[in-house]
């Protein structure tokens, strides 16, 4: 399956979920992420399954003044 992590293409071995896709990206914690600009929260990474064409945003706390 066909997916954008963060407006970068990637293939995924179908099914797919949030996990698999911060596994493929080796997303490092803190991070929150979002479908299709829908929040998904960390509890529900492993079942939360993703689609074809779907666009997961990984979302890095920033800091600063």
């Amino acid at each position: 399956m066909n997916v954008l992590i963060n407006d970068i293409p990637h293939t995924l071995p179908a099914p797919a979920t949030v996990a698999d896709a911060l596994a493929a990206l080796k997303a490092v914690p803190p991070f929150a992420v979002a479908v299709n600009r829908a929040f998904v929260p960390r509890s529900t990474y492993a079942e939360h399954p993703l689609q074809d064409e779907d666009r997961i945003e990984v979302i890095r706390p920033v800091t600063g003044g």
